[in-house]
């Protein structure tokens, strides 16, 4: 049986992170949820954003799950291949138009492609639940953090092969697309930049980023956090160089001479 305890605890100890880090699986076909995970719609009875389900477990300790009747955004809805009726791309296009996404038909056309998406059937519905709460096995990690905290983590994911990290960012379908699904499709490493959705319905904070992992790579995450810069003492809160003497204005310099 999994259990996430000892990673979920590592991880917010190692980096000071504000929020749990997240399991995250994908549900594939008469996959059931397992006990105690909480639909919006039977505990809230409203259906949310998957951003907004990402929030509640990172922030509340809850564990969600998420099928398309939980989910009223049309941008996930698509992504995942949760639609009765497939829209065309010239009406996807359109949605964007409106809202001023882009400058032109063409535009629209080329944001809506880089958007992942997932195959119709090939995920049924989300689990998102706090790593340190885990008994199931997860597809993915996801960690929101500051700036600073990111720096460590693209650290550690590059301390053991060297490779640099490659994301694209477009600003929207951002944690649920660019974060999971991405990162499900390449199993490799994301830096993920939230976007309008996570900021306005999920309430994500103006300094955090999201970081998104394959769920065997876990631990290679820790050890590199723990490792990665340590004989030049990096670490998380970043350590800050005080080996020298500050220089002051003349009139402080003056007064320093006189009583020193």
């Amino acid at each position: 049986m999994y259990d996430g305890a000892e990673q979920g605890k590592a991880l917010t100890e190692i980096l000071r992170l504000q929020t749990r880090p997240l399991a995250i699986k994908l549900l594939r076909a008469e996959e059931e949820l397992p006990k105690r995970v909480r639909r919006p719609t039977r505990l809230l009875k409203h259906r949310v954003t998957i951003c907004q389900g990402i929030t509640m477990a990172r922030r509340y300790g809850w564990k969600v799950g998420l099928f398309k009747e939980d989910v009223c955004c049309v941008a996930a809805l698509i992504a995942y291949g949760w639609v009765e009726s497939e829209p065309t791309v010239d009406e996807v296009a359109d949605l964007m138009l409106a809202a001023e996404y882009a400058e032109n038909s063409e535009a629209a056309r080329r944001q809506i492609e880089a958007i992942p998406r997932l195959d119709k059937g090939q995920c049924t519905g989300l689990i998102l639940s706090p790593l340190e709460l885990t008994t199931w096995e997860p597809d993915l990690l996801m960690v929101y953090a500051n700036a600073g905290q990111m720096m460590r983590l693209v650290q550690a994911a590059t301390y053991h092969e060297g490779d640099p990290i490659t994301s694209s960012f477009g600003g929207r379908a951002a944690s649920c697309a660019e974060g999971i699904i991405r990162t499900f499709q390449s199993r490799q490493c994301q830096l993920v930049l939230p976007g309008g959705g996570d900021r306005i319905f999920a309430m994500t904070a103006d300094d955090e980023l999201a970081f998104t992992a394959p769920v065997h790579l876990v631990d290679q995450l820790i050890e590199g956090v723990r490792t990665s810069g340590r004989q030049v003492g990096m670490a998380y809160p970043i350590p800050v160089y005080q080996g020298f003497e500050p220089s002051f204005p003349p009139a402080y310099n003056k007064l320093f001479e006189r009583i020193s």
